[in-house]
């Protein structure tokens, strides 16, 4: 099988190309998820963040990962594999990803839950999704830094906060290949037993 996805140019990241009916299909998600009354977060573009479930799940098809994603949910994880629970976050951006960037996720979403976060980036002009990597909800509310609304991230200048948040430098996750080499052997179905 051909992945869509690619060695990042910087870092150890992948990237991917969006599609045109990737991106309809997350605004029609959105726009269900909204009527239904579950959108949590009013930041104007909501949809991206269901853009970075469609992706990350196309991903987790491609490893071969047996996963559940709970895609009218958002209030709590996206996905599960096994036990592990897994929130996406997805940003966005008019920029590709640099060393130094800080991934983050709103004040009001963090969780002391277990599970993992995994983060994305989607660079808007060249409709390209950053798979930048995960960490453990207890590992990223201990070593994260604060940012309130209107200020800028350290190591993301041109970027200014719309709410308060915590953040995490991306040198700071497991790479997307080091977190799928830590999921266990059994969210793996098609390699059987050995």
């Amino acid at each position: 099988m051909i992945s869509r996805f690619r060695i990042a140019p910087v870092g150890d990241m992948l990237t991917t190309d969006v599609t045109t009916a990737e991106i309809k299909e997350a605004k029609r998600l959105r726009k269900e998820r909204d009527k239904r009354g579950a959108g949590q977060d009013l930041t104007k573009n909501r949809w991206i963040g269901v853009l970075g479930e469609i992706i990350f799940g196309e991903y987790l098809d491609y490893l071969g990962v047996d996963a559940i994603w709970y895609r009218d949910n958002d209030f709590h994880h996206d996905f599960t594999i096994g036990e592990l629970k897994i929130d996406t976050k997805t940003q966005t951006g008019n920029w590709p990803v640099k060393p130094g960037y800080a991934m983050n996720v709103s004040e009001r979403q963090v969780r002391a839950e277990p599970g993992d976060y995994f983060f994305m980036h989607f660079e808007k002009p060249r409709q390209v999704l950053w798979l930048c990597g995960s960490i453990p909800r207890w590992e990223f509310i201990k070593q994260a830094g604060r940012a309130h609304k209107g200020r800028s991230f350290p190591g993301n200048p041109e970027a200014t906060c719309s709410l308060d948040v915590r953040f995490i430098q991306q040198k700071a996750l497991l790479s997307p290949s080091e977190w799928s080499c830590s999921l266990p052997s059994d969210a793996f179905p098609g390699l059987g037993q050995f």
